[in-house]
C-alpha cells in the first residue's frame, strides 16, 4: 500500500511521532546544516554528497522500510499513522526544496505533486523559501537508539545470508547479555525489530546454545537457532564444495610463487598480491574447516 492509497487526514494536528520520525527530523536538519555550510564555501561536491547520503542512505533506505510498520500495522493507533505518513510527505518536500538548485526540472514535477497533499500549494517550487535547520524538530537523543535498532535489524539479516537462510523466512532469536539501555530499547522497538528482521519471537538466555550462530548490537548477543533452519548434509557438502575450490586456488597461487621466472620478472606489487592472495585463503580455508567440524559436532548432537 502506497503513501496515497491511506485514507488519513495528514494535516490533522493530532499526530504522533515515533522514534523513526524524530530521527530522520534530526537527520534532515543535519543535512540541511551541512548542505547550507557547503555552499556557503562553494564547497558543491560536499553539498551533493550529503544530500545522497541522506536520500538514499537513511530516507530510502531505512526511513521508508521503517515507516511501513507503523502504516501496515492494524494496531497502530491513527494519530501514529498520521504522524508517520505526515513525515514521509513534509520529508520529501522539504528534501526537494533543499535538492532544487541540483536537479530543478526533477525537483519542480515532484514537488507539484507533494506540495498540495501538505497544503502548500503554489504556482511553482523556484517562489518558496530554501530550507533553513530551524525550520525542522531536532532530537539528536535517537542517533545513538536508532544506531542500535539498525545494528540488530542487520546482525539477524547478516546470520541470513552468512547462512543461505530465506530472506523471507521468520526466525526465532535469543537475546543475551545487553545493558539495561539496549533492554529498554529492545522492548520499544519490538514491532521495528520483528518487522524488518522478520522475527516470530524474542527469548532470553543466559548461555548461547550449541547450534546458535551469533550477531551483535551494542553490548547485546542476537542469537538464532540453527536447528530446524538448515540441512546440515546440505550445508557441508557447500562448505566441502568451497573448500575444494579453495584448496585448488591456493595450490595455483602457490604453484606461481614457486616459480623463479615468474618471481624475478613479475613487479614487486604483483607478487605482493599474489602473496596476500594466498594470506587469505589460507584464512578462508581454516574458517571452513573449523565450521565443517562444527556441523560434524551438531549433527551429532542432534542425533541424540
Amino acid at each position: 500500500m502506497g503513501a496515497a492509497d491511506q485514507e488519513l487526514d495528514i494535516n490533522s494536528e493530532d499526530r504522533e511521532y515515533g522514534l523513526a520520525e524524530r530521527w530522520i527530523y534530526t537527520r534532515l536538519a543535519q543535512t540541511i546544516e551541512a548542505v547550507r555550510n557547503a555552499i556557503g564555501n562553494y564547497r558543491f561536491d560536499l553539498a551533493t554528497q550529503a544530500l545522497y547520503e541522506f536520500t538514499w542512505d537513511e530516507f530510502c533506505d531505512w526511513y521508508l522500510e521503517l515507516s511501513k510498520t507503523t502504516l501496515t500495522d492494524a494496531e497502530a493507533p491513527e494519530r501514529a499513522k498520521c504522524g508517520t505518513l505526515h513525515t514521509l510527505y513534509n520529508v520529501l518536500e522539504v528534501l526537494l526544496r533543499l535538492l532544487h538548485p541540483f536537479i530543478p526540472f526533477i525537483t519542480e514535477e515532484l514537488w507539484q505533486k507533494v506540495a498540495p497533499a501538505l497544503d502548500r500549494g503554489a504556482a511553482t517550487i523556484m517562489l518558496q523559501p530554501y530550507p533553513v535547520t530551524a525550520d525542522v524538530s531536532s532530537d539528536p537523543g535517537t542517533m545513538a537508539e536508532i544506531s542500535w535498532v539498525k545494528a540488530f535489524i542487520l546482525g539477524v539479516r547478516r546470520i541470513r545470508a552468512e547462512r543461505d537462510i530465506n530472506p523471507g523466512k521468520p526466525l526465532p532469536v535469543s537475546i543475551m547479555g545487553g545493558n539495561d539501555r539496549e533492554r529498554t530499547w529492545l522492548e520499544s522497538n519490538r514491532r521495528y525489530l520483528q518487522t524488518l528482521a522478520r522475527i516470530t519471537a524474542f527469548s532470553v538466555v543466559e548461555h548461547a546454545p550449541d547450534d546458535a550462530v551469533m550477531a551483535l548490537a551494542g553490548d547485546m548477543t542476537l542469537l538464532v537457532p540453527l536447528a530446524d533452519l538448515i540441512d546440515l548434509d546440505a550445508e557441508r557438502e557447500r562448505l566441502q564444495k568451497e573448500h575444494a575450490k579453495l584448496s585448488r586456488l591456493r595450490e595455483l597461487t602457490q604453484n606461481k610463487l614457486n616459480n623463479e621466472n615468474f618471481v624475478s620478472r613479475a613487479p614487486a606489487d604483483v607478487i605482493k598480491k599474489e602473496r596476500d592472495r594466498m594470506d587469505e585463503t589460507a584464512t578462508a580455508l581454516a574458517t571452513i574447516s573449523k565450521e565443517i567440524e562444527r556441523l560434524k559436532k551438531l549433527k551429532k548432537h542432534w542425533a541424540k
